[in-house]
């Protein structure tokens, strides 16, 4: 692919689209009680955050910013996302400096939560594995990243665009910082996350 210059297309599963589905938050929550507190917090570290599993235990929080070790890119590779302290993002962060979470690995956070799900009986449902608060994470913040497109370019901030490559440049500035957020190197991997309508 690399040596014509083409990327396949991404295709997206049946457990992607599931993740991608809302979840009623009261059935979170139920969930969210069956698990010790300190577990508890980490998976709401992972809602607010949408960072892997894997990568939990390797934040270090300094004020309102999070610096995580990137998993699927380069050995120490880190990114570092900041938050306004008035966000709920920032003001869990204010309340979790240091590294909060070290310790909580990926399988420990994974166990615990699927542990937890089964006493919902909803252990087979990928619309509720931890992987999908990424999906939740890209919703929120592809709804901040459209406010401020709305703000430089107006309402029909796509819809104005005089041709692709304008189209493709705005949908790239869109992306741009929720791929940053979530640590893609791909902006078409983050056009595949976000809940569906």
């Amino acid at each position: 692919c690399k040596a014509v210059g083409s990327v396949p297309t991404r295709k997206i599963t049946e457990i992607t689209r599931s993740r991608r589905r809302t979840r009623p938050q009261p059935v979170v929550e139920r969930i969210m009680a069956h698990l010790r507190p300190e577990t508890r917090d980490a998976i709401q570290a992972l809602r607010l955050l949408g960072c892997r599993a894997g990568e939990l235990q390797s934040a270090v929080v300094e004020g309102a910013s999070v610096t995580l070790a990137t998993l699927k890119h380069e050995v120490r590779d880190t990114r570092t996302l900041v938050f306004d302290q008035g966000s709920p993002e920032g003001h869990f962060l204010l309340e979790h400096q240091g590294t909060p979470w070290k310790g909580m690995g990926a399988d420990r956070l994974r166990k615990a939560w699927s542990r937890a799900r089964a006493k919902e009986g909803l252990e087979q449902s990928p619309q509720y594995c931890l992987h999908a608060f990424r999906h939740e994470c890209a919703s929120r913040w592809k709804k901040e990243s459209r406010a401020h497109m709305r703000e430089l370019y107006g309402d029909n901030w796509l819809a104005d665009c005089k041709d692709n490559s304008e189209e493709k440049a705005r949908l790239d500035e869109y992306r741009a910082p929720v791929a940053s957020r979530l640590g893609h190197n791909c902006m078409r991997s983050t056009a595949l996350y976000g809940h569906t309508r």
